[in-house]
């Protein structure tokens, strides 16, 4: 009895700061919200009227110069047969003005910075020259952060998986509109490249379900554009050991008029980040946008349907998820909105399960979230979720659970420098309803706290600092039985890009490091690991050369003991396109010595490891494209630590898009596709696969408003591991699309 005060105390003292810490959150979100609305409410209303009235007298100055209505001294010739003064700012700022509206933007700024010439304070000359420059480099990035992007995609192109995950964030920054458009606020499009990027490695076809589902969410996510009506009609057929019945069929019909749209059949939504986000179902979709209201309704929504559910072991289809879901987003001011999502998930406990076990269970999510663009360089999104899930019958054994979760980002950017940071906490019991309705618990976060924040600083055009800082705490409630662990990285970066014909110099160095921190039953050994390299890179005779060296460093168990693994990688590569990139031919060697000691100092194991990867893709006469790739991989180990190892790995894939047309607008596009893809001994599992893919595309133009699309495709694959299977697989899909307008 002693004790039960401190420990008493102790509880205390923690609830009291877990309190704490939620209540700064909230009060965090609340701040944003109120300074938002005093920021709106003083700053952008006479914004908005004088943006409105400038823009109306332009266009009417236009007007008038095109019809002829005006005629101004001629002092020289201008676009479109109107003649201009070049000492007249009205004249200039009415070219100015439709030039950008043209899209013609390098003339306009030209034009803008005339008038600049002649009013040194002209607000309007300012804006449009910042809009123009943004409309043709979004970002008005310095020439080193577009090199990084540039390097960025050309590694995914090259399939160098671990180079442009590295480059990450300035590959996204490359595909920043189709991320938006994908799913708002995440760069899913990115992660979708490298997951197909990935199974392109693995030389896996993407079937036309996987298209087809891709364009759907971009079409159903998007903010209101100029999208037709249409109706959509897929049957997928298939065989073997790995079915897909996830998608047994895809149909729906899109209403568009206008604001409203209205989707009926299989569909997708991205209501909010913890709230349906991108997830499948089959019902209804209405989607409303007005701007007649005071406080117009940027977006409302609301779905009803069933989701598709399957049991997580088998993958076997075996109960639907019943799924109803609302937003309302309203635009207080273009630079400032706010949004209130509600989702509910139901397993139908009336439908024959797999599992006997298995508990139906219910859940319902709410989500409020901010976007606050405070100025044009910061942007500010904030959204907390809250979640209650129990059981879908009257089983009183099954508790219910609640929890909370808030998500904030701040991205700045400006000239010289960029700011990009990430905070998110989900509470042990939240249950979000993100990603595929898989199993109903998509999104289980087990009071998890993550930081992710990344500074990039450009001080001189040729050159790019970055550094990032990533860290992931879970279990912060310290539950028993659960591992309580903190996870720091640490990335730096530093690249030199001269233009005075001196290569390209990359300095990269990283550290992690993992802990279990005292307080679980379940703890692990800790983990480490750090990397330091350069990369010099340079064109010369055409080659685009690349030379680094790598030095690693990690601490981890290997067989039941803690060693040291130290590695020393030197590498150097070219490519080089030929014919008009025609031909393009990349290869890469790399040679590496890994030491192994224990903690008492012996040597555990010494081995050398040589790598080559040579690929080439070929753009034959008409649309023929072939492409070609071999990897080998080698191993030996001087202490027999290690079985000395050879690794072949080849591969080719072939194309060819071809296009017929006919007369009264048809046209028809059939792409047949040949893949083979070998390897003995791999890597990391020593078996031997070997895989032969077929598929033959064809879509069928009746007019400009109606396609059919036929797909066939055959899989036939050999591997002596256990993680996949042997067999044949053949997949069907007929599709019809009609478009129209209203």
């Amino acid at each position: 009895m002693k004790n039960l005060k401190p420990i008493t105390y102790n509880l205390n003292a923690v609830c009291r700061t877990r309190f704490a810490v939620r209540g700064l959150r909230f009060a965090t979100s609340l701040l944003i919200s109120i300074f938002a609305l005093l920021y709106c409410r003083t700053s952008f209303a006479a914004e908005a009227t004088y943006v409105a009235q400038r823009d109306e007298a332009i266009n009417n100055t236009v007007t008038k110069l095109l019809q002829g209505q005006s005629s101004p001294p001629i002092l020289e010739t201008s676009i479109e047969g109107v003649k201009r003064e070049t000492t007249n700012i009205d004249y200039l700022q009415a070219e100015a003005y439709y030039l950008y509206t043209q899209d013609r933007f390098e003339e306009a700024i030209s034009r803008w910075e005339e008038v600049l010439a002649l009013d040194e304070e002209n607000k309007t000359a300012v804006y449009y020259i910042k809009e123009a420059k943004a409309k043709i480099d979004a970002q008005n990035k310095p020439y080193a952060v577009v090199e990084e992007e540039k390097l960025g995609i050309k590694s995914m192109r090259q399939k160098k998986l671990g180079p442009a995950r590295g480059q990450y964030p300035h590959t996204r920054a490359g595909y920043d509109e189709i991320a938006t458009n994908y799913v708002p606020g995440e760069n899913r499009y990115f992660d979708h490249s490298i997951s197909v990027m990935r199974d392109t490695q693995q030389y896996a076809i993407r079937t036309k379900r996987e298209t087809t589902s891709f364009a759907e969410n971009i079409r159903a996510d998007t903010s209101f554009g100029n999208y037709n009506s249409n109706f959509t009609a897929s049957w997928l057929y298939e065989t073997g050991e790995r079915d897909d019945l996830r998608f047994p069929r895809y149909v729906n019909y899109l209403l568009a008029n206008n604001n409203v749209r209205f989707m009926v059949g299989d569909s997708s939504n991205a209501l909010s980040r913890y709230v349906l986000n991108g997830i499948n179902y089959r019902g209804l979709n209405l989607m409303v946008n007005t701007d007649e209201t005071r406080y117009p309704i940027d977006r409302f929504n609301i779905l009803y349907g069933a989701g598709k559910s399957f049991d997580t072991q088998s993958e076997e289809y075996f109960y639907p998820i019943e799924v109803f879901g609302a937003r309302n987003e309203i635009e207080i001011n273009p630079r400032y909105k706010l949004g209130t999502s509600f989702a509910y998930q139901a397993h139908q406990d009336k439908i024959t399960r797999v599992d006997p076990l298995f508990t139906p269970k219910k859940n319902t999510v709410l989500s409020f979230d901010q976007y606050f663009k405070p100025f044009d360089w910061w942007v500010l999104r904030d959204e907390i979720g809250y979640s209650v899930t129990n059981s879908n019958t009257s089983d009183e054994n099954v508790p219910t659970v609640e929890d909370w979760a808030h998500y904030i980002t701040s991205n700045i950017l400006r000239e010289k420098w960029q700011l990009y940071n990430v905070y998110e906490y989900g509470g042990k019991n939240f249950i979000g309803l993100n990603g595929e309705p898989r199993f109903l618990h998509n999104l289980v976060l087990n009071d998890k706290e993550t930081f992710e924040n990344i500074f990039i600083y450009t001080p001189f055009d040729e050159l790019l600092f970055e550094l990032q800082y990533h860290r992931t705490r879970n279990n912060l409630g310290k539950e028993e039985l659960k591992e309580t662990t903190k996870e720091n990285l640490l990335k730096a970066m530093l690249r030199i890009m001269p233009r005075n014909g001196l290569p390209a110099i990359g300095l990269k160095g990283s550290i992690l490091r993992t802990n279990s921190i005292p307080g679980s039953l379940d703890i692990s050994d800790p983990r480490y690991s750090s990397d330091l390299g350069m990369e010099l890179t340079k064109t010369l005779y055409g080659i685009d050369w690349n030379a680094g060296y790598t030095y690693q460093h990690s601490a981890e168990v290997l067989n039941n003991a803690f060693c040291n693994f130290y590695r020393n990688i030197y590498s150097i590569g070219g490519g080089r396109s030929f014919l008009n990139d025609i031909i393009y031919v990349n290869a890469v060697y790399s040679l590496a010595d890994l030491d192994i000691l224990a903690t008492n100092g012996s040597r555990t194991s010494s081995a050398i490891e040589n790598r080559f990867d040579a690929s080439t893709s070929w753009r034959l006469w008409d649309s023929l494209n072939l492409s070609l790739g071999y990897n080998y991989f080698n191993r030996r180990d001087f202490t027999g630590a290690f079985d000395d190892l050879d690794s072949h790995t080849g591969s080719c894939v072939l194309s060819w898009p071809y296009t017929k047309e006919f007369v009264n607008k048809q046209k028809m596009i059939i792409t047949p596709y040949l893949s083979y893809y070998y390897t003995k001994n791999d890597e990391f599992t020593q078996a031997c696969r070997s895989y032969f893919a077929s598929k033959l595309d064809t879509d069928y133009y009746l007019n400009e408003d109606h396609k059919i699309n036929f797909m066939l495709e055959y899989k036939n694959g050999v591997d002596t591991s256990a993680l996949e299977q042997e067999g044949d697989e053949v997949r069907f899909m007929a599709s019809y699309v009609s478009t129209f307008g209203i």
